[in-house]
């Protein structure tokens, strides 16, 4: 059973990277099937069904796999993203602070909860989260720049410029054009 389950897994992974979600779907129901235990089964299963839009499918998915192992931080944050794409951004708060609390260097998880303080209207609590994301991963471009948008929008000009400017220095480093154009689009909105 177990290793026909693995057989199914492993193909319905194969059809997730090349984006057939539905097959995705189909080949990790039937490696459930044979293991309803099987968390990485429920997990992928949700990601595709995310993928698809399905997303109260997918928090089905995520919340059965918490079920069987309620440690998995990977699944917290996806459904946090698939409750926070439903409009839930309260329980997608929970999930992102239940991750902070199984693995508190998670800089990803400090961020997703920033940006869906920032979206509740917590400015300085979101702010808090992309710094502690910044304090973990010091070169989290997209932190910076989440930063800079939430000091601008609390009226702290000169903090906004240095975060703007910052995150638009990691994104050429890193090669990303769209992001740093981006990034230096927003700051030369900035009025000091």
């Amino acid at each position: 059973m177990q290793d026909e389950a693995g057989k199914w897994f492993s193909l319905a992974v194969d059809a997730f990277q090349q984006a057939n979600y539905n097959l995705a779907i189909e080949l990790f129901s039937r490696a459930i099937e044979q293991n309803p235990r099987y968390v990485e089964a429920y997990t992928n299963r949700g990601a595709a069904r995310r993928k698809m839009g399905d997303h109260a499918e997918a928090i089905t998915d995520f919340t059965k796999a918490l079920e069987i192992d309620p440690t998995e931080v990977k699944v917290y944050m996806n459904r946090g993203l698939a409750q926070s794409e439903m409009g839930n951004k309260l329980g997608a708060m929970a999930d992102y602070t239940r991750a902070i609390e199984l693995k508190p260097d998670y800089a990803k998880a400090f961020y997703n909860r920033g940006s869906v303080r920032a979206e509740l209207g917590n400015k300085l609590g979101a702010i808090d989260d992309f710094s502690q994301a910044i304090d973990l991963d010091p070169s989290y471009a997209r932190a910076y720049y989440s930063r800079g948008l939430t000091y601008r929008q609390i009226g702290n000009m000169e903090q906004a410029v240095m975060d703007l400017q910052k995150s638009a220095e990691f994104y050429q480093e890193k090669g990303l054009a769209d992001e740093y154009e981006e990034a230096m689009s927003e700051f030369r909105k900035i009025k000091l």
